[in-house]
């Protein structure tokens, strides 16, 4: 943490100080951090105050003071030792994350460290995570690398905080390993209306998986910056929307599910549904192997299994690396191999940068990962994780007969013509959203006069109309966080996570007004529509083609699955047409669930929509 300008404190402020520091009499205030997939508290940061009315409540003016004071150390001894004694005295669940500065975790293991005596003797009883500041300098690299060993030894995790604010950076997170990585909350606010902001969290998203290491986003204050954030992958998070601090912080979430757009109505199908297309659908659980193993035990354990081809190797419930079949048989294949490697502890011999996936890692990205490892054995397995913790192991076969069968479904349920996903691919990623309580909306897209347009210039060019709509809702929507899908006929749907969605929506708008003129006659353009026979056999004129598009916001709590949403979104692309006429027009509906009568289905309107002008 910075600290205001040296200052010389008043004689009042600085008895005020030390009466604090005699008395013991430092607040403790905790705020939680947020697991948003599993609507569950991951922890909580301890956060120092003076006594309620004193002059020194705000922790800028007690740090202020302190360090005028030179008393900054003995008030840091207190801040974790009243953290400690507080957390195991509301029995609050889950980790405490302690502020630390730069100069105090470089003495950590040092015997005078009042600090480090302190954090290790609570170790026993708390899961404590040591948040160190970017913002003050951390050069001593060995050093650095050094106390991360020490405090994983001793049970100690560690994060870095306000990443992107300060000195170190990625240097200082390739050297420390932490466990966690806080992004600063410079990046957090707005991160709905700045692009630049999004691409920087998107990166620093790839890095920490490739480091298996987790981010908690810091400072979230809008429902925006909360959707776009979860939207780019970031699954830990905390702020004053989530819950401001408090001496009395909430033990559940509760309070917090409104803006997780959770319920204490979940069904027992979604509390047990898992995505199809992550890691944990090929997870297999696996033993493991303690670092202080010795070689030889090693081989034994794969002659007692001969169907095991790898182990992996774990303390305190953190993969640390990899040992495999082929090492073992290949160590201890010469003559003497017994008597020079026998005795060796396996973490001499094994791979010390295995593959390291959470669970919820989609399958294309380790795929992706898996090839792009230079120097990755196939026939190895790969470490699966969940919240930095040791599950099981998966296989690389499983892992690319699970992408074939999906490509191949992609391509059994995609339309022939736009190569776009049909009804099935898009009913299952509505289930799955559902199913995972995500923020979405489901755009409903019809075309406004394509049968007479049909009629007119044929299928042929009917068919360029569609695909080169297909196109333009590709370019238009985020394809990280978006779906679009063509369910039939002149009906295509988009399902936004994407908080900008409306200015895509006058994008679609924009583009296909444009594109649109290079399929009519010149004739018919001047005069702004075609005359043709209607249903009824009349002859009628029919305006330029427009879009008609009905969105809806589904709520998970009131809708079941996909065909109650089919249903909402049917009725609102219905109030679109009627309400557009001949002119683009976006029916946003009301409606959160499905009415208490059943609209005609999607796959039922499709079919009429055909007939329909």
């Amino acid at each position: 943490m910075l600290l205001p300008e040296t200052r010389r404190p008043t004689d009042p402020l600085h008895q005020v100080l030390t009466n604090i520091l005699d008395q013991q009499s430092l607040e403790c205030w905790f705020q939680p951090i947020v697991d948003f997939p599993s609507r569950t508290i991951l922890g909580y940061e301890a956060l120092a105050r003076g006594p309620q009315h004193s002059s020194l409540h705000m922790p800028s003016a007690l740090f202020a003071c302190a360090h005028d004071s030179n008393q900054l150390q003995r008030l840091e001894e207190l801040c974790i030792a009243t953290a400690c004694a507080q957390f195991l005295k509301l029995e609050l669940p889950g980790k405490l994350f302690i502020n630390i500065s730069a100069a105090d975790i470089y003495q950590l293991d040092r015997p005078h460290s009042i600090i480090g005596t302190t954090l290790a003797n609570y170790a026993e009883q708390i899961n404590i995570v040591l948040e160190v500041s970017e913002k003050a300098p951390l050069n001593d690299y060995k050093r650095i690398r050094e106390i991360s060993n020490y405090c994983h030894k001793i049970g100690l995790q560690l994060a870095i905080d306000d990443l992107g604010s300060g000195y170190s950076g990625l240097r200082t997170w390739a050297e420390l390993h932490p466990d966690y990585v806080k992004i600063d909350m410079h990046f957090v606010r707005d991160i709905h209306k700045d692009s630049v902001k999004r691409e920087f969290v998107r990166s620093i998203c790839e890095i920490a998986r490739g480091m298996n290491c987790h981010l908690i986003a810091e400072g979230i204050e809008h429902p925006l910056e909360l959707e776009t954030l979860r939207n780019l992958g970031l699954k830990l998070g905390q702020g004053f929307l989530l819950h401001p601090p408090s001496s009395y912080p909430q033990k559940k979430l509760s309070g917090l599910a409104k803006q997780l757009g959770t319920s204490n109505s979940i069904s027992t199908r979604r509390q047990n549904t898992r995505p199809a297309d992550t890691v944990a659908a090929i997870v297999q659980s696996a033993q493991s192997l303690p670092p202080e193993i010795v070689a030889e035990d090693v081989n034994d354990f794969f002659i007692r299994n001969p169907s095991v081809s790898s182990v992996p190797i774990v303390e305190n419930e953190k993969p640390v690396g990899l040992i495999s079949r082929s090492q073992i048989l290949e160590i201890f294949s010469g003559r003497f191999s017994h008597q020079l490697y026998g005795r060796q502890p396996v973490t001499n011999l094994m791979n010390r940068q295995p593959i390291i996936v959470d669970a919820d890692t989609r399958l294309e990205e380790v795929s992706q990962r898996i090839t792009e490892e230079q120097h990755a054995d196939l026939s190895n397995d790969f470490i699966v994780t969940r919240n930095g913790k040791y599950i099981g192991v998966g296989k690389v076969n499983d892992l690319l007969r699970r992408i074939t069968e999906y490509q191949m479904r992609y391509a059994r349920y995609s339309n022939p013509l736009t190569l776009l996903p049909g009804n099935v691919p898009i009913y299952e990623w509505i289930d799955q959203l559902l199913d995972q309580r995500e923020h979405f909306r489901l755009a409903y897209i019809d075309l406004n006069n394509f049968k007479p347009f049909n009629d007119t210039y044929g299928y042929s060019r009917g068919d360029e109309v569609l695909a080169t709509m297909a196109d333009i809702l590709v370019a238009a929507t985020d394809p990280d966080t978006d779906l679009v899908g063509h369910v039939g006929g002149d009906d295509f749907v988009i399902l936004f996570r994407s908080p900008d969605w409306r200015h895509r929506c006058e994008e679609i708008f924009n583009r296909f007004d444009h594109e649109k003129r290079r399929f009519y006659d010149s004739p018919d353009l001047q005069e702004g529509g075609i005359w043709c026979e209607d249903r009824q056999g009349n002859n009628n004129f029919f305006g330029l083609l427009t879009l008609a598009m009905g969105v809806v916001v589904p709520d998970p709590d009131r809708c079941q699955s996909h065909h109650d949403v089919a249903q909402m979104a049917t009725e609102a692309k219905h109030q679109a047409k009627m309400r557009g006429k001949n002119q683009n027009y976006t029916f946003l509906s009301r409606r959160r669930g499905p009415s208490e009568y059943r609209f005609k289905s999607m796959v039922r309107d499709q079919s009429n929509s055909r007939r329909a002008i």
